[in-house]
């Protein structure tokens, strides 16, 4: 008959995990101060008494924002929208 002890654990230890930042998206102003922000989630989530997301300074944050787009509008009248030009070509797949 197979047996093994009691009281021990036979599970891998798994930490959490978190993604990678996330690109930041596009300033919310083109000049006078805006705000951008960048996200990531949790990849994997902690098992068998590993470390839990959020309890470290490093895991705490799924969401930064930061100031952008900081000098003066000189000559403007205030935050101007950006204009976007027409699309590209397809690229090759890699």
């Amino acid at each position: 008959a197979l047996t093994k002890p009691c009281g021990v654990r036979t599970e891998n230890v798994v930490d959490c995990e978190l993604s990678l930042w996330m690109p930041w998206s596009g300033c919310s102003a083109s000049c006078g101060g805006g705000q951008h922000m960048r996200v990531r989630s949790i990849g994997r989530q902690a098992q068998h008494g590993g470390k839990l997301c959020g309890l470290h300074e490093e895991t705490r944050s799924l969401q930064q924002t930061a100031s952008c787009n900081t000098w003066d509008c000189a000559g403007t009248e205030g935050p101007q929208d950006c204009e976007l030009g027409d699309w590209s070509q397809w690229g090759v797949c890699g």
